[in-house]
């Protein structure tokens, strides 16, 4: 029992240490996909493409942020565990860190957006910190 108290106050020292990643991804169809989409693996290969060009060193002890962009048609209709789980895939095999296990914290907002001119504005904006 003291072990896992001490474990625990350990973790409330923690403060955020360097972010690790800041970046935007928009889908190539204009809209995100979710799990159970059949454009599902397309959405995780995007992501994971264009987050293998800003990994420089795996993270360990993160704190995770991911802002869903949604269109305001749809963002009623997607839950948000159906969004996150296919980017913490994507993140995962992108070989950010080395397993989910390692992220702390973690917050997810889906955030409504317009549509203009036809054109969906969604995108997703993750951001990734490393703890002391």
């Amino acid at each position: 029992m003291e072990e896992r108290s001490t474990r625990y106050l350990r973790c409330q020292k923690m403060s955020r240490k360097r972010m690790v990643l800041n970046i935007d991804v928009y889908p190539l169809l204009g809209k995100i996909e979710t799990r159970g989409s059949p454009r599902v693996k397309g959405w995780k290969a995007l992501i994971i493409q264009q987050l293998k060009d800003k990994i420089k060193e795996k993270a360990s002890q993160c704190s995770l942020k991911l802002d869903f962009h949604i269109s305001e048609d749809r963002i009623y209709r997607i839950d948000i565990d159906n969004l996150a789980q296919p980017v913490l895939n994507a993140i995962e095999k992108a070989g950010i860190y080395y397993s989910d296990s390692l992220i702390y914290n973690i917050e997810i907002t889906k955030i409504p957006v317009l549509t203009v001119r036809e054109h969906l504005l969604e995108k997703l904006h993750i951001e990734l910190w490393e703890w002391e």
